[in-house]
């Protein structure tokens, strides 16, 4: 009876001796760099100044800004997404803008040459001019009210947006 006890507690305080073997595979998809996006003085930060602007000339208002694309790919399907930075989106006059601090006056957003808004908030396909290794890409912005000349508040307007490059 000893010996079985023993032979039972000898083999409770006994590791046992097993192993099992478990495959692992790695797989990953190794993609391109990001997109380098700057004005076209290498600066990251682009200020687009529409001076003094008479009420009156709102729906003529527009400026062109340039933007490179660099150190990536320009050849590649090329996407655009535009999110607010500060500011907000609406509607105005169901147009796609992006807010400014006075209220009812908004910026839209078309890529040169063509009609329609860029959107807020999805991707968007552009494809740049391309010179060697960089992509061109210009974007107009035009101001947008839905208020009468007489009821907007006059005064400095300020909104940024963050503009992001990416593959298809």
């Amino acid at each position: 009876m000893n010996i079985i006890r023993n032979f039972a507690l000898f083999l409770l305080f006994f590791p046992a001796i097993t192993y099992s073997d478990v495959y692992i595979t790695l797989e990953a998809t190794l993609i391109s760099p990001a997109c380098v996006v700057t004005s076209t003085n290498g600066e990251k930060e682009l200020t687009v100044n529409f001076s003094d602007v008479n009420a009156e000339r709102i729906p003529e208002t527009k400026k062109t800004f340039q933007l490179v694309i660099e150190k990536c790919d320009v050849k590649k399907g090329l996407q655009m997404y535009l999110s607010p930075k500060d500011g907000d989106t609406a509607l105005i006059n169901g147009i796609p803008v992006l807010t400014t601090n006075i209220d009812g006056l908004g910026i839209r957003f078309v890529q040169e040459g063509q009609v329609s808004s860029l959107p807020f908030y999805e991707w968007k396909k552009i494809i740049p001019t391309t010179n060697d290794s960089k992509g061109f890409f210009a974007i107009e912005a035009q101001l947008v009210t839905d208020k009468k000349i007489e009821d907007l508040q006059g005064g400095p307007f300020r909104a940024a947006i963050s503009l992001m490059i990416d593959y298809i």
